[in-house]
């Protein structure tokens, strides 16, 4: 498989997670330093909440640090190397349509507090 190919295959497998809602994402400033993003276990939703980083992102951008977190929960035993190249194969194909559904699918996502 070619890596278009691949990077196609390998985002369609994240949208497939999203739409089984087990992830969920977070703003998080008080993330450690040098820290874009974090996977932990959300067992409110018995599945993955991704905490951010808005103020300290690389110069991919946001998008770029929340398919390299999606793919920590898709490869869980892969390093973190792999993960990087990975990422970087995905966003160098991911067409500027494909972002703008990648952001839709992701607000849809955000962990949200109701008072009431």
């Amino acid at each position: 498989m070619n890596n278009y190919k691949k990077s196609r295959y390998i985002l369609h497998r994240i949208y497939k997670m999203f739409r089984a809602k087990k992830i969920r994402f977070k703003f998080d400033s008080n993330l450690k330093k040098d820290r874009y993003g974090q996977v932990v276990h959300d067992y409110e939703l018995d599945g993955w909440l991704i905490r951010l980083n808005p103020l300290d992102q690389p110069k991919e951008g946001i998008i770029s640090t929340m398919i390299h977190e999606c793919l920590h929960i898709l490869y869980e035993d892969k390093e973190e190397k792999e993960i990087i190249q990975l990422e970087k194969m995905i966003y160098k194909y991911i067409s500027d349509q494909q972002r703008e559904n990648f952001l839709i699918l992701v607000s849809r996502r955000f962990k949200r507090k109701y008072n009431g």
